[in-house]
């Protein structure tokens, strides 16, 4: 997993929502490369799929960088999206399912709503409902 220092957070323009944010408690962050600052992340990307064929995972947003916004590497950019697997919760999601994280959230879980372009998002810690600055 790559660290949010070789993303370009500072140049992000704005975040995209591919589902409500509102229905989630917490995401998980992670970074893709891209060959362009604003195109959404490539599907394999974000269709994990079970050896059934079920969905494993879904991207919920990604960010879009900067016009100017300058390349890590020769016209590669790292970017932020964030995800959720089907075992996690959110609005919406039957309760059937069986659910690792029916309360709580896994160690690398970030709160939805400080998820802001150009700015870190912040771990969440449940227990406390005490927003921490990720690492």
């Amino acid at each position: 997993m790559h660290t949010h220092n070789e993303a370009n957070v500072a140049e992000e323009l704005e975040i995209i929502w591919l589902r409500p944010k509102e229905k989630y408690d917490y995401l998980r962050e992670g970074y893709f490369i891209s060959g362009s600052r604003h195109r959404p992340p490539p599907k394999a990307t974000y269709t994990h799929k079970t050896c059934d064929g079920g969905l494993l995972a879904h991207v919920v947003a990604y960010a879009v960088l900067k016009p100017g916004a300058a390349s890590k590497y020769p016209r590669t950019f790292w970017r932020r999206l964030w995800w959720v697997k089907t075992y996690d919760r959110w609005v919406g999601h039957g309760t059937d399912r069986g659910h690792w994280y029916e309360t709580g959230c896994p160690c690398e879980g970030i709160s939805t709503e400080t998820v802001i372009a150009g700015q870190p998002s912040l771990a969440y810690d449940e227990r406390y409902r005490v927003k921490q600055p990720t690492t």
